[in-house]
């Protein structure tokens, strides 16, 4: 049987964990009897488009990312309709995605998971024409990336303490969303449109999604108050969110929203700007996985 082709791509900076004894991990967790595989550091932001980019050019069988969900969106955008597939190594401080797929969270765990590993065909999502893999959103969440992404130290306390200190004060916007041609004008503390269930560090935003049922589901948290706030976590951590009454989860295809200029959006955990309105469509069946 002829060996598969990896390139693992380390970035030095995501998540929280030490990165210098990854590749001697690799090394002697890897099968070699299966994989010949070389690593690749990203050295800037970008840098791991780039690398995944020639890897497909060059029919590499798998990339696999070690990094967060920041760096598999980056890794994905590049892979998504080739026949290069994406690995995982979850480095992150939430691994949204890797939680929703099943994958180990421990390093050597990992990458054992990768010699046993199959291709999973899978759905992406697009935001004005971006890809996203886990989910993009808007609003409080969208605040709290852009305020978690000025921190030098990660981690999910720091994830805790940073929407702790933005939750008092934070005013809800109003949207008008367009979802499948049905109109909705809606004051939210925050929507979301998700591929998969996960935020992450367990935390399910669309506890019924499915990444291969060629739909994106838009989640509206509906404006609450604090001791309904602690309801809402239980609801979210427990993956009971649709019993909620402050929340609302709509299966679509297509949307587009419309805010103000002050709305912070956030994609698969990076904070981004979109200027007053956003489109937003399911990609299905646009990514191999290696899972």
């Amino acid at each position: 049987m002829q060996k598969k082709k990896i390139v693992f791509i380390i970035n030095p900076k995501s998540g929280t964990k030490n990165k210098i004894s990854l590749p001697d991990a690799i090394k002697q967790n890897i099968d070699a009897s299966l994989f010949d595989y070389e690593i690749e550091f990203t050295e800037y932001a970008g840098h791991a488009i780039k690398i995944a980019k020639k890897a497909a050019e060059n029919k590499v069988d798998i990339v696999v990312i070690a990094g967060g969900d920041g760096s598999i969106n980056e890794v994905s955008s590049a892979l998504v309709h080739t026949q290069t597939a994406l690995g995982i190594i979850p480095l992150g401080s939430g691994n949204g995605l890797s939680r929703h797929l099943g994958l180990p969270l421990k390093i050597e765990d990992a990458i054992k998971k990768i010699n046993i590993g199959k291709r999973v065909l899978i759905d992406t999502c697009l935001i004005n024409d971006e890809v996203f893999v886990s989910a993009s959103g808007v609003g409080f969440d969208g605040l709290v990336a852009h305020e978690f992404s000025k921190v030098k130290k990660r981690g999910i306390a720091k994830y805790i303490i940073i929407s702790s200190q933005k939750f008092f004060g934070y005013k809800p916007l109003h949207y008008t969303i367009n979802v499948d041609g049905r109109k909705i004008e809606t004051e939210a503390f925050m929507v979301a449109f998700a591929n998969s269930q996960q935020f992450g560090s367990g935390l399910k935003i669309a506890p019924t999604a499915d990444l291969t049922d060629g739909l994106m589901h838009c989640c509206i948290l509906k404006p609450f108050g604090l001791l309904a706030g602690f309801q809402l976590l239980f609801n979210g951590f427990s993956g009971k969110l649709k019993t909620n009454n402050y929340y609302e989860l709509i299966d679509c295809k297509e949307a587009t929203i419309k805010f103000s200029n002050d709305a912070n959006w956030q994609k698969d955990g990076e904070p981004m700007l979109y200027q007053n309105e956003a489109s937003v469509k399911i990609n299905p069946k646009s990514l191999w996985t290696w899972i």
